[in-house]
């Protein structure tokens, strides 16, 4: 049904991780909290190169395949 409505990647289970991405994602949060946004911004570019999304929220950033 999600895939219907363009939100199959809200599907996708926790056995779905990358430890690349799961990297590049800490490297992103370490940038942001240093303020240091280009970088921040160049990792999330990457992360979506190799088919990640990040999804920031006030509980945190997380990893969604796009």
């Amino acid at each position: 049904m999600l895939e219907l409505v363009g939100l199959e990647s809200l599907a996708a289970g926790e056995d779905d991780s990358d430890p690349e991405a799961e990297k590049l994602l800490r490297e992103r949060q370490a940038a942001r909290a240093a303020k240091d946004f280009a970088r921040a911004d160049e990792i999330r570019d990457r992360l979506a190169g190799i088919g990640w999304e990040v999804r920031d929220s006030a509980e945190g950033a997380r990893l969604v395949r796009r």
